[in-house]
């Protein structure tokens, strides 16, 4: 062989050789090398810490807060080699374009890896489009205006129940308390703050209320703003309608206003319930009230009634923990908060992965029978079903009466602890 054919062959093995070394380096960085450990996973929580609705806000922080505690305290994420949940706060102050331009700030320069909040519907609706448009797995915690989940959105999901649903058990209560009780009250007053949950509970209930119970009539509806200083002309147009049964979507502050209001009037229905599990659901409406708040209807997603129950008697050491965080028992907000958080943990845990298209089928496979080993969902539901549209259709929202100071639980009737006082008696024979 000749010279100059040993320095080909030489050149052409050398050539070989390098294109060796550079497909095995690829299939090493492609398939073999092992993936960067993952220290911790980024969960932006967007809440209304400041404006008319922080105190509610804070109630969701301290409970997803004590969820993550409580997760990273088991392990972390465990197929992501234990790492741990780390909160990036944010606060909507209650305003949807504050709550855009945050979830925009936590997706985009924070670079977090999944969004929950923002506990009210007006925020969380345009917060929803926003993850939507980033393609950013988004858990609304405690938001309940059914058009959230009902955009055809593909990264937002929900455990607990829309707007409507609370309407729905409304009517339900009504029509069994007036069969167990052998009254006839069927004139009905509707009143709500007028954002998006206030209204959009208040249509769920009247769409179920011509569908269930048509012979009941809402003599009086009216709407108010949350941040309304004074309801005295409300109440007055409430005493001269003079409703059986008065039906009222508010948060805390704007309840317990109402209330003193109408003691101050002294006008009281037959019948005074909360509905969308709000406002007058919270313990701050009972310590703001303190006797006026006897007899009040809310209701609830949750209560520490609820404890007694066999399927979550064993989680009384979550609300005894929330309450050294808090310095209140759990009620609906918290409870909602707090067991969406630990969904939002098994999708990750099930994913494996922080790819958000990873997080997101995660999320919309997720089917949990309840009570679970693996997930502490506080709620009395039986399951948690997020394949279709991101919404669990598996809730329950019960009624309690407050009663010496206390939620107590009165419907659905197998979750009753005591026996309700209906009609509620007059300011005069308290």
């Amino acid at each position: 062989m000749s010279a100059a054919g040993k320095k080909l062959i030489v050149a052409i093995l050398v050539i070989i050789v390098i294109i060796a070394i550079a497909a095995g380096y690829f299939a090493y960085q492609t398939y073999l090398k092992p993936a960067p450990k993952v220290e911790v996973v980024k969960v932006g929580v967007l809440l209304p810490l400041t404006g008319p609705a922080s105190k509610e806000g804070w109630w969701a922080r301290h409970a997803i807060e004590l969820a993550i505690e409580h997760i990273n305290r088991a392990g972390g994420v465990k197929s992501l080699g234990g790492a741990k949940l780390v909160p990036v706060i944010a606060d909507t102050a209650g305003k949807p374009e504050t709550g855009m331009a945050e979830a925009e700030r936590l997706i985009n320069v924070e670079k977090v890896n999944v969004l929950t909040g923002c506990y009210q519907s007006a925020v969380t609706l345009p917060v929803a489009g926003v993850a939507e448009k980033y393609k950013m797995p988004f858990m609304v915690a405690d938001a309940i205006s059914d058009k959230i989940t009902e955009q055809g959105y593909k990264y937002v999901f929900r455990i607990h129940g829309k707007a409507s649903w609370y309407g729905r058990d409304a009517v339900q209560f009504l029509i069994d308390f007036n069969k167990k009780y052998n009254t006839n009250f069927k004139s009905i007053g509707l009143i709500y703050e007028d954002d998006e949950f206030g209204k959009s509970t208040a249509v769920g209930f009247k769409n179920y209320l011509s569908k269930m119970a048509p012979d009941y009539k809402i003599v009086i509806e009216e709407s108010y703003p949350l941040a309304a200083a004074d309801l005295t002309p409300l109440v007055t147009k409430l005493k001269a309608a003079n409703p059986e049964i008065l039906l009222h979507v508010a948060y805390v502050s704007d309840a317990l206003l109402f209330v003193r209001t109408m003691k101050t009037l002294d006008w009281y229905p037959k019948a005074y319930v909360g509905i969308g599990a709000a406002g007058q659901s919270h313990g701050d409406f009972i310590a703001g009230l303190g006797k006026d708040a006897e007899y009040v209807f809310t209701q609830t997603e949750w209560q520490t009634d609820l404890l007694t129950s066999p399927g979550l008697k064993d989680f009384a050491w979550i609300n005894d923990e929330f309450k050294k965080k808090a310095g209140d028992d759990m009620t609906g907000i918290p409870a909602d908060c707090y067991s969406s958080t630990w969904v939002l943990y098994y999708a990750i845990e099930k994913a494996g992965s922080l790819d958000p298209e990873k997080i997101r089928s995660s999320l919309a496979s997720i089917v949990i029978s309840l009570p679970s080993k693996e997930v502490n969902v506080v709620l009395p539901y039986s399951k948690i079903d997020l394949t279709s549209e991101g919404q669990n259709p598996y809730t329950a929202i019960c009624v309690a009466q407050i009663r010496g100071g206390k939620f107590r639980i009165v419907w659905p009737t197998q979750y009753a602890t005591v026996e309700a006082t209906w009609p509620a008696p007059p300011w005069s024979q308290r």
